[in-house]
């Protein structure tokens, strides 16, 4: 019916062709070729469109789908396009005129035009991207943003990979320095405006990045940075388990910066105690604490201490109470981690160590949400009076949350030798393989990276 209508409106008057074709359409509306052709015959009744279907694409005369014969002899005598554009040119445009619309209007021979409007997204941060989740109990992922962990790993896997070669050599300072020259090496590859707040090193004179260095290209972000590029120098030098590479990282001026305060008193326990124990309180008290939070009995329970004469008396105590030492030569931010983390033969860390892995080990707790109670320590009462002229609190107990604040908290940490939670560094014919653990506060989550390089 609208074929007919259309061939008898009168020739010459695009507007009659339309009316007719559509007030000839049934109330039920046109199905098979009538449908087409009174659809086409409508699109075709404008002056504009016919010579917009001819230049479709680039511009030539667009290849067309033929109509049925009865059709095309009609459409030819009232000058109509006898067929329908070919839905590849039509999409081609489609997605042209997009691309137009979003990063504007190229320039054309003669430099007239321009970009137009600019895409907010090309210039600066990119904006965070958005996922729908079809299910409500599983991690949010409505809002992705950067994980600077996962770009850490890569400085811990370098320091690890070249102080594994100096494996039990005995030369720890060697082991050091080539932890310290890959670690800074691939810290400036990466975008951040970086500032080294807990170089470690210095303590003992060690090779060390530098408190107040700076690292990265000097991109957003601002954050400060703790490292321990080998810790557990005498382990790598004598062939001993429990060195790893290490490096903690937060907004600036989140991390507590120690100064001259070398040591630290340290009470590390899994996230189930972390309420239940007091730095204060006696060992026994502590201890007893842990054992209930985790449901063991006070014999069951292995506390972590660094085999140093200062110990004596506690461990001493810890041995009273009917807990078992775990004695370790060195490497205290490994056993604040194996105490943090299930299913290790650690459940507690006791003593006091360096204040420079305290602060690594309170950022790993941030994350890992285990406890962590710290409390500084002089060696003689000058360094006390010194530490107390810098401002510090000898007596002020100080929490996770106080050593690293923000929700901005990242860490990783690879094996150098085999720890209670990584692996060490296992040589091939062609390459390495490395272990890792990978962490980020504000999420939770705890990544282990098994990483094989090739040499």
């Amino acid at each position: 019916r609208a074929a007919r209508a259309a061939k008898d409106a009168p020739r010459g008057d695009d507007g009659a062709v339309a009316k007719a074709a559509k007030a000839a359409q049934p109330a039920g509306g046109v199905t098979g070729d009538g449908a087409r052709y009174g659809a086409w015959a409508s699109s075709a009744s404008t002056p504009s469109s016919s010579a917009a279907a001819a230049k479709v694409g680039t511009g030539s005369a667009v290849e067309s789908l033929p109509l049925p014969e009865e059709y095309t002899q009609d459409l030819a005598k009232a000058g109509k396009p006898t067929g329908m554009p070919k839905f590849s040119d039509s999409a081609k445009t489609g997605f042209e005129a997009a691309l137009q619309r979003q990063y504007g209007q190229p320039k054309d021979d003669a430099g007239n035009g321009g970009k137009g409007q600019a895409n907010p997204n090309r210039k600066g941060r990119a904006k965070p991207g958005k996922l729908g989740m079809p299910r409500s109990n599983g991690p949010d992922y409505s809002v992705v943003t950067r994980n600077l962990a996962l770009e850490l790993v890569r400085v811990t896997e370098a320091a690890a990979l070249g102080s594994a070669q100096w494996m039990g050599l005995g030369d720890k300072r060697a082991a050091d320095q080539a932890a310290v020259d890959a670690m800074r090496l691939v810290l400036n590859t990466l975008s951040m405006d970086g500032r080294i707040v807990i170089g470690e090193g210095e303590k003992d004179e060690a090779p060390m990045l530098y408190n107040g260095e700076f690292m990265g290209d000097g991109s957003w972000p601002a954050v400060d940075i703790a490292v321990d590029p080998l810790d557990g120098t005498s382990l790598i030098a004598q062939g001993r388990h429990g060195a790893i590479s290490v490096i903690a990282l937060a907004e600036r001026g989140a991390m507590f910066e120690p100064q001259q305060a070398f040591y630290m008193e340290k009470l590390c326990v899994p996230f189930e105690a972390a309420d239940a124990v007091d730095i204060n309180a006696p060992v026994g008290q502590n201890i007893k604490a842990v054992a209930d939070a985790l449901g063991k009995d006070p014999c069951d329970i292995s506390v972590a201490v660094l085999d140093r004469p200062r110990h004596s008396e506690l461990i001493y105590n810890i041995r009273r109470a009917g807990a078992r030492v775990h004695l370790i030569a060195d490497g205290d931010v490994a056993a604040a981690l194996a105490a943090a983390t299930p299913d290790n033969d650690v459940d507690m860390l006791m003593g006091i160590g360096g204040s420079p892995e305290g602060v690594i080990a309170a950022a790993a707790m941030r994350c890992i949400g285990g406890g962590f109670q710290g409390k500084l320590w002089a060696r003689d009462e000058k360094e006390a009076e010194c530490l107390t002229d810098q401002g510090h609190d000898l007596q002020r107990v100080l929490h996770a949350e106080d050593l690293c604040r923000g929700e901005q908290v990242f860490f990783a940490a690879t094996g150098v030798s085999n720890s209670d939670f990584v692996r060490g560094v296992r040589f091939t014919p062609g390459g390495a393989l490395t272990s890792s653990l990978v962490m980020r506060a504000k999420s939770g989550t705890i990544r282990f990276i098994e990483t094989t390089h090739r040499f």
